[in-house]
């Protein structure tokens, strides 16, 4: 997995950096899942507190899923954003899981009842339907 990490009206601290590669590493525990992270951490010089933003985009196959989160503190922000795209990622990966299927094996094949025409189609014929005008 490719990860990048980019500041906007700041500088990326060494233990942010450390933070984001920790808990996303954490996140290939699902083989193939993410192809390509990005962490943008934007501090808003704006007098008003709360204003910093963390956006993580992360490239899975077939979708790209993104958290953004906002905050007053920096690292208290980060670790939102990333828990939230530990759950997106979970939540990815539950729904794809869902329709994998698997092939039947020999036993499970001859365990099959098949399938019975219903009792509607089996008594009547094929008519031709009258035209309702």
């Amino acid at each position: 997995m490719q990860i990048n990490v980019e500041g906007r009206n700041t500088d990326v601290q060494q233990s942010w950096r450390r933070l984001i590669e920790g808990k996303l590493t954490k996140c290939e525990r699902y083989p193939n899942e993410i192809t390509h992270a990005r962490v943008t951490i934007t501090h808003s010089p704006h007098h008003q507190q709360g204003d910093n933003q963390v956006q993580v985009v992360l490239s899975v196959s077939g979708r790209t899923l993104t958290v953004k989160k906002h905050g007053a503190q920096i690292p208290t922000v980060l670790r939102s954003a990333l828990a939230a795209a530990e759950r997106e990622v979970e939540g990815y990966h539950q729904n794809r899981k869902r329709f994998n299927k698997k092939p039947l094996t020999r036993l499970e094949e001859a365990d099959t009842v098949p399938t019975v025409l219903s009792q509607q189609s089996a008594s009547k014929p094929n008519t031709p339907r009258k035209r309702v005008r």
